[in-house]
């Protein structure tokens, strides 16, 4: 995993962010126990402390927050997925880029300051990073991700309308293999608190606004709907609500 994430030249972001943009519209793409590993921060242009907040403009193969945080660094936990089926959801050859793809926004963070969610999540046998991002891997679940942006990606080979949302948070933990609780996400402790937001339209790319979430003990209720942004918060500082920072979405839905 790279050490900086904002030195992409201008002609890899260009050709990357066309050949993704290109997958999130509709082109196959075939298939070929959670912990806390201390380590000093890396440096972020989105990373959040509770005096500095910065937009999150999404892109393909981006590092949003401390990166390599968890056990293992990328992918599913030992509770995870891991190519075996997690409930109805299977570990399928390909994506399922033509039938329902929606996007959705997970942002972590652990004492004032944002962990990445890591990539490969859904992934299993996962091919190498391409500019930061994943395209590759022995099977994808119907929810993963690519790269460490902290954006879910979440397919289905049903002919659902973009509005449907097939899918809970609860499917997302379960692929992943992180369990929580009152006092806990994964192996970071401490009290949570939990915030969410949408656009206020089907379509639309930023999301700027949040509420609470107040049922903290039902977090994995919460509806996977597009574009929704997830934040979790865990310990103190809190970043309140109005000082959660926008998420502006690469993809329409």
């Amino acid at each position: 995993m790279r050490g900086s994430i904002r030195r992409w030249s201008a002609i890899c972001l260009t050709a990357v962010a066309a050949a993704l943009l290109a997958a999130c519209h509709g082109t196959g793409t075939p298939g070929t126990s959670s912990g806390l590993i201390p380590q000093a921060p890396q440096q972020s242009g989105a990373a959040i402390t509770p005096d500095t907040l910065s937009p999150i403009n999404i892109y393909p193969g981006e590092v949003v927050g401390n990166d390599n945080m968890w056990k293992p660094k990328d992918g599913d936990t030992i509770d995870g997925g891991r190519g075996k089926p997690v409930g109805t959801i299977p570990c399928n050859p390909t994506e399922f880029l033509n039938d329902y793809h929606v996007h959705a926004y997970l942002g972590i963070i652990y004492q004032g300051k944002q962990v990445a969610v890591p990539d490969a999540i859904g992934l299993k046998g996962p091919g190498p990073e391409q500019n930061g991002y994943i395209t590759t891997a022995k099977c994808f679940y119907y929810i993963h991700t690519h790269d460490a942006s902290g954006l879910i990606h979440i397919e289905d080979p049903a002919n659902l309308p973009p509005s449907a949302t097939p899918y809970t948070f609860k499917q997302v933990l379960d692929v992943w293999g992180v369990k929580y609780g009152e006092k806990n996400f994964g192996a970071f402790k401490g009290g949570l608190n939990v915030f969410v937001g949408n656009v206020s339209a089907l379509g639309q790319t930023t999301v700027s606004s949040y509420k609470r979430f107040g049922q903290t003990a039902k977090l994995d209720t919460i509806p996977m709907k597009s574009h929704e942004v997830i934040w979790i918060e865990i310990g103190k500082p809190i970043v309140i609500a109005k000082k959660l920072p926008p998420v502006t979405f690469y993809t329409e839905y």
